[in-house]
């Protein structure tokens, strides 16, 4: 049984790796073959998977099959519907899914996903279960294609949302009567609102409301990187962990207070605590690890109400099937495979083994704790370098003191809080404030675990890297005797291999799938410079830091070139030891000021930094130039300048160059001819957003690169270019939509 819920997961996960859905017509024929097969022995196996893989499929088909049309985009809709999800509060903006009851002339209804600017909070917030007219304008799900991060399209998919916009100004009208089958999202609203009053404006308050209903937005990319650098991510939101404890001391202390009250205790405990840990769940917004939990929780308490032994291996099948069943591309998720990940490893290293106890209590949890996050350790490490790229070395130690320390002392503080303020508002607020003071204490030594730099940076991990790390740490967990474990040592060497230096005289160029800006990684055998134009902190954040980190020296960089105004990069100088830095306005940054001509490196590959016209009116005819020559080959990143600065850098006898980040993004007051008949580019690259309002890169200049024999590309349709030059081969360019071909970027 347990292998052919395996068989079901895994052909349901393979409809993520396909380029094209399967037609009807396939469907339809597989569905016959598959149930006939079941009838036959051997051929079991393959024909419950053959149904996995139906299933994924025509949940994927009715999904895609509800996205925003493309003749929709970019009009203006009016759409009646009800918030669907809990908002995400900001300053200046609330973001909400919105599901859509009645449209004119609009598609099937689905969900889509708004951004509200300047919404009316005092007259009117917006709260789940709220039916709105609204006046909007929406785009086919679309998000950065950057091979290695998050994945922006597969989650919109994943989550059935049909399209992505914003609510336009004008009528605006609040539509009588709620939609009450978002009770949850509405106590979980209620409950944020509440802690809010109870605390100030801090991030541990932010880390509380991540913790009770698992709305992470506030929480600061600081706290992030305290949480990450101390292994502690899954702590301070809502993880299984946290479910399965609810579920657990829950059962033990009812079953010892009814034990004396009712005639089958174990039945009514397990009932009542599977009722609190579906409540938990419901307030918790019912994430991946949520999900994999409340299943597990609900296999295990029903062999308690129904006098059963259930394994825990069959529990964990169960709630692999569980996951699939209602999200089958939760594979795309990497908190699937963590959250899966590790309680796999905690079975496989302890399941069945004999357990040689020591006598005094304390010793026995003392010893328990430490396997435990031993196990987790080992078992967990290769899969953070895959997919995190980085994992903490405190964390055995950290979490032997941080998972006791929230699920006893801070979770039932908080728990503590719901009826409190259900019965008088005020009544709640010392369990949120008992609960936010014992977080504090914790915080403190988690700020202090942080900054002792206990992370190992992980290299250029591949698939076959992962599967040896995988082999290696199943060697080091399994039991004693079986065989020799220090093979498992030598198995997991290649997750510490350093990435391969490039030869001298290569290089390599990685323009980002980013949006409305610029940002490029450019690496030599000895060198590396990030060049950014108008980025942000969440970029850096999300894309360039864990990219610099896997490949070469996790904590360097020799140089960083900005355009724009602050705050941009100051994340990669909180992050990395920065040889040189510049910047367009030195004011703006504690760093250099582009010259005219200046030599950032002079080897093999030479860095040239150029300033067009330092004294333009237009900041953009002010940007940072970068130019990099290896023999032959050239690459030119001149920012935004458009034809003032172009005349400008045309004066500084600029030759041909072989690749050319068009200057600013493709724009109709940039690419002048002129230029182009100077450069004559082989290959021009255009950094821009998808529909993005500005209409970058304008048709016409297209048209001017192609006429000149340019071959064009565009990260809004290719994402992430990454241009190699190595000497005697020539120029080689990849893009993410070739390499990463999923049906959801259609």
């Amino acid at each position: 049984m347990r292998l052919l819920l395996l068989l079901f997961v895994a052909g349901s996960a393979t409809v993520s790796l396909l380029p094209e859905l399967p037609g009807a017509g396939l469907v339809l024929l597989l569905v016959p073959l598959a149930l006939a097969a079941l009838a036959v022995k051997f051929l079991r196996g393959v024909a419950v998977a053959c149904l996995g893989f139906v299933w994924a499929a025509v949940l994927c088909n009715i999904d895609m099959s509800a996205r925003l049309p493309a003749k929709l985009e970019g009009q203006r809709l009016v759409l009646d519907g009800t918030v669907s999800s809990l908002p995400r509060e900001r300053d200046d903006y609330i973001q909400f899914q919105f599901r859509i009851d009645g449209c004119p002339d609009c598609w099937a209804h689905t969900s889509v996903r708004l951004t509200w600017y300047r919404p009316p909070w005092r007259h009117s917030p917006v709260r789940p279960g709220q039916r709105w007219r609204l006046p909007v304008r929406l785009k086919r799900p679309h998000g950065a294609n950057n091979p290695g991060l998050f994945d922006y399209n597969g989650w919109l998919l994943s989550k059935g949302i049909g399209g992505t916009g914003y609510v336009l100004h004008g009528r605006t009208e609040l539509l009588a009567g709620s939609r009450h089958r978002r009770l949850a999202d509405q106590l979980r609203y209620w409950l944020r609102r509440k802690i809010q009053q109870s605390l100030p404006d801090t991030h541990i308050r932010s880390l509380l409301i991540a913790l009770t209903v698992g709305e992470s937005s506030q929480v600061s990319a600081a706290d992030w990187q305290v949480l990450s650098d101390t292994g502690t991510n899954h702590l301070l939101v809502i993880s299984g962990l946290h479910v399965g404890l609810v579920a657990a001391l829950a059962y033990r202390v009812l079953l010892t207070i009814l034990q004396w009250w009712v005639r089958s205790p174990a039945r009514w405990a397990g009932l009542l605590s599977l009722a609190l840990a579906m409540f938990y769940g419901a307030i918790a917004g019912m994430g991946l690890p949520v999900q994999r939990a409340l299943v597990m929780s609900t296999v295990a308490l029903s062999g308690r109400i129904l006098d059963r032994n259930i394994s825990t291996f069959d529990m964990y099948c169960y709630a692999l099937l569980g996951v699939t069943l209602l999200e089958p591309l939760a594979v795309l998720n990497t908190g699937f495979w963590l959250s899966f990940g590790a309680v796999f490893t905690l079975i496989y290293a302890f399941a069945g083994r004999i357990d040689r106890k020591p006598a005094m209590a304390v010793a026995r949890w003392g010893m328990a704790a430490l396997r435990t996050q031993w196990a987790v350790f080992v078992g967990m490490l290769p899969m953070l370098l895959y997919f995190v790229f980085q994992a903490s070395l405190l964390g055995c130690l950290v979490n032997l003191v941080a998972i006791p320390w929230i699920g006893v002392l801070v979770i039932p503080l908080l728990l503590l809080s719901i009826p409190a303020f259900a019965v008088g508002g005020a009544l709640g607020a010392p369990f949120v404030q008992g609960a936010a003071q014992t977080l504090g204490v914790l915080w403190h030594l988690l700020d202090f675990a942080a900054r002792q730099h206990g992370v190992l940076f992980a290299g250029d991990v591949g698939v076959a890297t992962l599967m040896f790390g995988l082999a290696g740490a199943a060697l080091l967990l399994s039991p004693k005797g079986v065989v020799p474990r220090w093979l498992g040592i030598v198995a997991a060497l290649p997750l510490f291999a350093l990435p391969r230096p490039l030869a001298p005289g290569e290089v390599t160029a990685r323009i980002f799938d980013v949006g409305e800006r610029v940002v490029a990684i450019v690496r030599s055998r000895d060198f590396r410079v990030v060049y950014e134009t108008n980025s942000e902190p969440g970029v850096d954040r999300s894309v360039v830091t864990p990219m610099l980190r896997r490949f070469g020296d996790p904590r360097r960089l020799d140089a960083l070139v900005v355009n724009g105004a602050p705050p941009i990069a100051d994340e990669i100088r909180a992050r990395f030891l920065i040889g040189s830095m510049y910047a367009s306005d030195p004011g703006r940054l504690t760093t250099g000021r582009c010259n005219r001509r200046s030599v950032l490196h002079d080897g093999a590959v030479r860095f040239l930094l150029l300033r067009a016209d330092s004294a333009a009116d237009m900041e953009n005819d002010r940007s940072c130039i970068l130019i990099v020559r290896s023999g032959q080959f050239s690459l030119l990143l001149p920012g935004e300048i458009e034809s003032s600065g172009e005349h400008h850098l045309l004066s500084l006898d600029i030759h041909p160059v072989d690749v050319l980040l068009a200057p600013h993004a493709g724009s109709v007051t940039s690419s002048s001819p002129a230029l182009l008949n100077a450069l004559a580019p082989r290959i021009a690259i255009f950094s821009t957003g998808y529909r993005n309002r500005f209409g970058h890169p304008s048709p016409i200049v297209v048209n001017r690169y192609r006429l000149r024999g340019s071959s064009t590309y565009n990260t809004a349709e290719d994402g992430e270019i990454r241009v190699d030059y190595t000497p005697g081969s020539g120029i080689g360019v990849f893009t993410a939509r070739s390499r990463r071909n999923r049906f959801w970027y259609k």
